[in-house]
């Protein structure tokens, strides 16, 4: 074994204590339906401390007697197995969030139903959905963790399902595990899973870069992969022997396969299909195309417009996320309400070691009551969380160890430190560097208001000082950054890839912004804003206001008795000729005056003849009057139109509002 066999010896001897303390925790008298991380290491510990256990029924006998042989061991072997059973838990405490996941324990009515959040699959085995579990975030071993302990649950929901009589499984179970190598290697999977599931109405579908990760973990799994996954899709790769083996026919060698694969050119498949049906011969392998890219990603014809993009990252995701969030996440306050600080210690416990601020410096099951055990006893021991990993136990290390490890985790990166979290990798592979990402994170903060030392009328030129290896051109040409003059200033405008490259949102609603607005905009409201305020009847003036569910106003003064008495809108050039038509009929509707802002006098020409052309305004403004914006504003306040009191234009209001 990978381990030797007193290493692995002793790493069996730790799980196999955690999982009968798990079926104490579960003892149907004494027991819960449901306890958390926190249960569970506080019975490791008073087993170790206090050498008890916890109660268990008499048809949990067997359980008993498992644990109480542990404790009449010699002390420094039990001290060994219990410290390593608690390192084991030890790997959860790296994410504050997946304490608090592990912690939470839903309450429950007298019926025995749960009436706060939880996820479980069995709810959804019979719907027709599809569920999106993204842990790229986590680090890899938590990744790991937390991907078995899913896919445990679904195992655990379709056995269920079918003990319960139901078999036809009109809705077919279908996963799909990215990146499946360390997955697919594991006992769950290649045990379990991948041999039993059809039996269960589960379908597998693992997405790796080649069979052979899986063969680099476990040679049992390696044969599953092959022998039980019948439908094969395979691109250009270095095919190994054996999958060569497994697709070649009477008519195809081995080598002919593989020499066929290796010149597949990009976009272009093999496939091998099982048997339409019992006593059927399956078709022999053929190559095929991929479908044309959905509608709506970057890269297919019909890509999202901006607008959609941006409706989409704005309002329509965070509406899932907060969903989401309702029915199946913590609130703060569930989460605080699920950790203890203490982990189940006592605030006067010798084995934990504190620093001067108060806090735990190493953890208590490290500390242990012996003094005999080696200090890396349980080294490279496999984690029944982690799979069959032979990573080190990040518990062996002693405290100076330790701490000298969390202080390199935790130092930001050059990139970090100035309050971006892209990864190094992804700046790397865009050709992008540092300053550029800094770059394009202030010019959002600027859009969101989040900067207090620059407004949005402020010239974005200090933005780049001292930034000697930031390229505006570069980030202009992936489509990242916009830029536009207005008021004779220069303003850039993070777009959708670029917030979606750092990571953050446009921030809209009242008194935030509007869906896909751009920079230049939000300069128009504010300087409309300060026109408004200025009006001798105005008393309150907001933005971006929302008057009905339909209807959005830029700009919106209030009289003392807070009765709306001017709306306005801000203009620039648009391809979308419908929306300043829609902007009259929403300002006429109300019983308001109206004024608009214009970025400059061609735009507002343009959109006048769109007006003029939809019979909304009773005449074109052209010859003379068409000269100057003074003179534009004198033919439109004569023309006593509902949704047009007067217009200004963002060089005037800049002049006037912004001196």
């Amino acid at each position: 074994m990978i381990l030797g066999r007193e290493k692995h010896e002793r790493a069996f001897v730790a799980n196999e204590i955690l999982s009968q303390l798990i079926k104490a925790l579960f003892d149907a008298e004494y027991g819960s339906d449901v306890f958390g991380l926190n249960d569970l290491f506080t019975a490791v510990r008073r087993m170790q401390d206090e050498q008890t256990i916890p109660s268990v029924s008499m048809a949990n006998q067997p359980v008993e007697e498992s644990l109480t042989r542990h404790l009449s061991k010699e002390e420094s072997q039990f001290q060994t197995s219990m410290d390593a059973a608690g390192n084991r838990l030890e790997q959860l405490r790296e994410s504050p969030h997946l304490r608090r996941v592990f912690n939470h324990t839903p309450a429950q009515n007298e019926s025995g139903e749960y009436v706060e959040n939880h996820f479980d699959f069995r709810k959804f085995l019979d719907e027709d959905v599809t569920i999106l579990l993204d842990l790229g975030d986590l680090r890899p071993e938590a990744q790991q963790a937390v991907t078995l302990l899913l896919l445990s649950n679904l195992w655990d929901a379709v056995q269920v399902r079918r003990r319960d009589g139901q078999t036809d499984y009109e809705k077919l179970t279908n996963l799909i595990i990215e990146e499946a190598a360390p997955v697919a290697s594991t006992r769950l999977v290649s045990e379990q899973l991948l041999p039993q599931g059809r039996s269960f109405g589960l379908s597998m579908g693992l997405v790796m870069q080649f069979p052979g990760q899986v063969r680099n973990r476990s040679e049992r799994a390696y044969d599953e992969v092959l022998n039980n996954i019948k439908t094969k899709l395979i691109g250009n790769i270095s095919m190994e022997h054996d999958l060569a083996e497994s697709l070649a026919h009477e008519d195809l060698s081995p080598t002919d396969l593989r020499n066929r694969v290796n010149t597949l050119p990009s976009g272009e498949w093999i496939a091998q299909l099982p048997s339409p049906a019992f006593g059927e011969t399956g078709p022999s392998p053929f190559s095929m195309k991929p479908l044309p890219i959905s509608a709506g990603h970057p890269e297919s014809d019909n890509p999202l417009t901006e607008m959609e993009a941006s409706q989409f990252e704005s309002v329509t995701l965070p509406q899932i996320v907060e969903r989401t969030q309702r029915q199946y996440g913590l609130s703060a306050e569930q989460a605080d309400a699920a950790v203890d600080d203490n982990w189940g210690s006592s605030g006067d416990d010798p084995s934990v070691s504190r620093t001067s601020d108060g806090e735990q410096s190493t953890s208590m099951m490290i500390g242990g009551t012996s003094t005999e055990t080696d200090g890396d006893a349980e080294d490279d021991e496999a984690s029944p969380f982690f799979g069959e990993s032979s990573s080190a136990d990040p518990g062996a290390v002693d405290s100076d160890a330790e701490s000298t490890t969390s202080q390199v985790e935790t130092e930001p990166s050059p990139i970090d430190a100035g309050g971006v979290t892209v990864p190094d990798a992804e700046l790397e592979r865009r050709g992008l560097t540092h300053d550029d990402a800094r770059f394009l994170q202030d010019v959002l903060d600027v859009m969101n208001g989040a900067d207090d030392a620059q407004s949005l009328l402020d010239p974005m030129g200090g933005l780049q000082e001292n930034r000697d290896d930031l390229d505006v051109d570069r980030l202009i040409d992936q489509n990242l950054l916009s830029k536009m003059s207005v008021c004779r200033r220069t303003y850039y405008t993070v777009l959708p890839a670029g917030r979606e490259l750092l990571g953050q949102k446009l921030e809209i609603g009242p008194g935030k912004g509007d869906i896909g607005e751009r920079t230049p905009h939000k300069v128009g409201v504010e300087l409309l804003r300060r026109w408004v305020q200025d009006q001798d009847n105005v008393t309150r003036v907001a933005t971006y206001v929302e008057y009905d569910a339909e209807t959005v106003f830029d700009v919106a003064g209030f009289d003392d008795s807070d009765t709306l008495v001017w709306v306005g809108e801000a203009e620039l050039p648009s391809n979308n000729r419908a929306a300043p038509i829609d902007d009259y009929e929403k300002m006429a509707a109300v019983d308001a005056k109206a004024v608009w802002a214009f970025n400059n006098r061609e735009t507002a020409l343009e959109i006048l003849d769109q007006l003029a052309e939809q019979d909304r305004i009773d005449q074109r403004v052209t010859g003379r009057d068409a000269r100057s914006f003074t003179s534009i504003r004198d033919v439109v306040d004569d023309l006593d139109a509902a949704g047009l009191t007067t217009l200004r234009s963002f060089n005037t209001l800049d002049k006037d509002y912004n001196p």
